[in-house]
């Protein structure tokens, strides 16, 4: 379900706690090739940075820090999410807090979120850079992966390679066909017969356009 050409790809995902980063060849077939986990550069560590970043920019700008007090850091926490889906669009934002009655705000760039996460992402571009392996590999990012602000550049970066990124339906998408291609003589026939479904390393590459729409929908 991937867009781009077919060929070599190195695919990135992040996870609550560490990213993944996977060599995929593409053609008539999908093959998963070598895995490889980086503990730590999880959104759970980038989360927790961006949420101090944030802080810091309240301390800088209104000497209140939301994380003296646990209904603010809470606040704060929970308004990271919609924080990030504006940055990914606008270079700048304001994050409104109330306290005690009162509002105070803090104007928070694209930037410096991007920059807050520049450890994380460095460490999983080294490791993906690794996995090109000089080929002319194209890089591809999860709907997760794609969703963090800075990561897709420093991936470019340290690679010079294009990436292309996944929606976040695509995994369902491709995965229904090419199961519909394998068939029911691909997986084993005790977890058939059981309901769980086989773990697969290798399927076949459906006709993109085509997959897209004979599974769209519920």
């Amino acid at each position: 379900s991937a867009p781009g050409p077919t060929g070599p790809r190195v695919h990135v995902d992040v996870r609550l706690h560490e990213a993944a980063v996977t060599r995929l060849e593409v053609g008539d077939r999908v093959v998963r090739g070598a895995v490889e986990e980086i503990p730590g550069a999880g959104m759970l560590a980038i989360r927790a940075a961006w949420a101090r970043w944030a802080a810091g920019e309240f301390v800088q700008q209104t000497r209140f820090d939301p994380l003296d007090r646990a209904d603010t850091e809470q606040a704060l926490v929970l308004a990271l999410d919609g924080v990030v889906e504006r940055l990914r669009a606008e270079p700048r934002t304001t994050l409104t807090l109330e306290v005690d009655g009162r509002s105070r705000s803090a104007d928070l760039s694209r930037s410096g979120l991007a920059s807050t996460g520049r450890e994380w992402f460095d460490r999983i571009a080294t490791r993906f850079a690794s996995h090109l392996r000089g080929d002319r590999a194209r890089g591809l990012l999860s709907a997760t992966a794609a969703a963090l602000p800075g990561l897709t550049e420093t991936l470019g970066e340290s690679a010079g390679v294009p990436c292309d990124a996944l929606d976040a339906d695509a995994a369902v998408r491709g995965g229904l066909a090419a199961c519909r291609l394998a068939g029911p003589e691909t997986g084993p026939a005790d977890q058939a017969t059981s309901g769980e479904a086989p773990f697969f390393a290798d399927l076949p590459c459906p006709d993109r356009a085509a997959s897209i729409e004979k599974t769209d929908g519920p």
